[in-house]
This record gives structure tokens, sequence and C-alpha cells, in this order.
């Protein structure tokens, strides 16, 4: 899942996506909160919600599992590096190197295992390796803000950063979100966002047919076509190719 600013005749707005391997589901609200996720994926989300660590996302969403964007984290971590000037001649400088050391082995394992190059044992003893690390981390103590404010989040998701290791298919980020939402975000610039109701759902359906065409390998050209004449003799090459959907590998993630 992902969110970004919206308009709404010059109104501030929400543009939610909810996206997995299959669907694409795009909702424009006016708010940017946790009852636009419940009221998407019920009370409690029988899957993995994979998110970055905005708050609507966290306590009060009940899901069997959750990831957090490791990349989103290691922004962070850079971020608090550059505010503070650390380096390596600093403790808190080599506890910020450590952390990330931590999180990029984890993701290349990953992608090891994508390639079929790693077995879930590798995986498994790559949960083991880092969740120590992370506890080190932890551990430390530091007068720095920054640091204390960086330790709390990482107890708070303690249990939402190294989901991926055990469950492979999920991605160790939420770039799948960000990807599905970069052309309403181009679309933004250029129009400034909706001006009407209609047009709002609109967008909202176009959006979700087309990414979810995209996630299928499809041209979504038919689609909207049978939409617009009312015709389903325009849909005839659509059906056959989305009761089977093309199997594509997992994206490779790229840890900055």
């Amino acid at each position: 899942m992902d969110e970004t600013g919206w308009k709404v005749n010059g109104e501030n707005f929400w543009l939610w996506n909810f996206v997995n391997g299959k669907v694409a589901l795009f909702r424009i609200e006016e708010k940017r909160a946790s009852e636009v996720v419940k009221d998407t994926l019920g009370e409690e989300y029988d899957g993995i919600l994979s998110s970055d660590f905005y708050s609507a996302y966290n306590d009060k969403i009940k899901a069997k599992g959750k990831q957090k964007c490791l990349v989103h984290l290691l922004r962070e971590i850079k971020k608090i590096e550059e505010k503070n000037e650390f380096n390596e001649d600093t403790q808190e400088g080599l506890l910020c190197q450590k952390l990330k050391e931590a999180i990029k082995d984890a993701i290349k394992v990953w992608n090891e295992f994508q390639r079929e190059e790693k077995s879930m044992e590798d995986l498994k003893r790559s949960k083991e390796i880092t969740a120590q690390k992370l506890i080190e981390v932890i551990s430390y103590r530091s007068e720095n803000k920054d640091i204390q404010r960086l330790k709390k989040r990482l107890i708070k998701h303690e249990d939402e950063l190294l989901t991926f290791l055990d469950h492979p298919e999920i991605e160790p980020t939420n770039n799948r979100a960000e990807r599905a939402l970069r052309a309403s975000v181009i679309m933004r610039k250029i129009t400034f966002g909706n001006r009407s109701t209609t047009g709002t759902r609109n967008h909202q359906v176009i959006m979700s047919v087309l990414q979810t065409a995209s996630l299928h390998g499809i041209k979504p050209l038919p689609i909207f076509l049978s939409l617009a004449t009312n015709k389903e003799d325009s849909l005839m090459g659509f059906q056959e190719e989305f009761s089977s959907p093309v199997d594509k590998e997992p994206k490779r993630i790229r840890a900055p």
C-alpha cells in the first residue's frame, strides 16, 4: 500500500493505492487515516500488508503479517547520518553503518533466493543473523535524540521488518505500490488533480483497470473499448489473457 496527495476541485484529498501481484485498486479519499485501510481490507486482513512507516498502517490495522519498507528505513538512517555528520570515527556512526549493512545483507540474500541461488534455509539463517544485529543496535545506549527515535522505531516494528525472509513472495519494500502511483503523480503535475466528483470516480476506475492490466501484461485498450461501447466482443481476447495471467519473477530490490 501507499498514498499520495491529490486535489479535487482545488481541495486537499489523498490518492490511495492497494496492489498485489494480480490486482491494483485506487481510491481517492478526503482522509489520510486508518479508516480508509480498514474500509478497503476489512477489520482483519488475511494477508501480509506491505507499507511504509506511516501511522495509518500501524496498530489499528490488523493483518496476518506486515512488512515495513526497508528502503524507507535506509533513507531515514542516511538522513540521521547527514544531519549529525556521523562518520565511522564515532560510535553512533558505527552503529548506523552496522544497521545499514545488516539490512542490505538481508535484502541481498532475498534477491539471491529470487534467482534460485539461495534456499529457504538460507533465508532462515539470514533472519537469525539480522535479528541479532538489530538487537545489538537497540541495546546500544546513546544520548542522541535521532538515534533514540530510530531505536524506538525498530522496537515498535520489530516483528514487521524481516517478514519477507519468512515469506519470500513478499518484497522487502513497498516499491510495487510506489511504482503503481507514478503515472498518477505525473498526471497530478500536469492536471493538478480532478475538478469534479465524476472525474474523481473515473480516475479511480481507469487507474485501477490500467494498472491491473499492466500487472498481467495485457494491453488495456480492448478493456477500455469494451467499457466505453458496452460491447462484450471487444473484450474476448482480454478475457482469455486475464484467465491465464503472466507469471512474472519478483522484481529484485536494489538497496540505496
